[in-house]
């Protein structure tokens, strides 16, 4: 297999995925999830889902939050994404 189409992994911070926000500036993609577990933290909100069997966390305001086993529409703020080869840790 070429090194052009090599495998690697997607990295973001819990706070790069968020409830949509229309006024934020940045290149978004939205996504629909199905919550496992929502926990209020005060100001904020973690929730977790699962992509492909690996948990992501995730940081929305609290006033948007919905029931854990409920799906809500988030959002990724790709301008913060990273891309890093499995093999060597490394960010691309």
């Amino acid at each position: 297999a070429s090194d052009v189409y090599k495998r690697q992994v997607v990295g973001l911070r819990p706070e790069h995925v968020t409830e949509p926000r229309p006024h934020e500036t940045g290149e978004f993609a939205n996504f629909d999830a199905l919550l496992d577990v929502v926990e209020p933290m005060g100001v904020e909100t973690e929730v977790f889902f699962l992509i492909d069997g690996q948990q992501v966390c995730c940081r929305i305001d609290p006033r948007a939050a919905v029931p854990a086993g409920s799906s809500m529409q988030l959002s990724v703020n790709l301008s913060h994404m990273h891309l890093i080869d499995p093999g060597t840790q490394l960010v691309l």
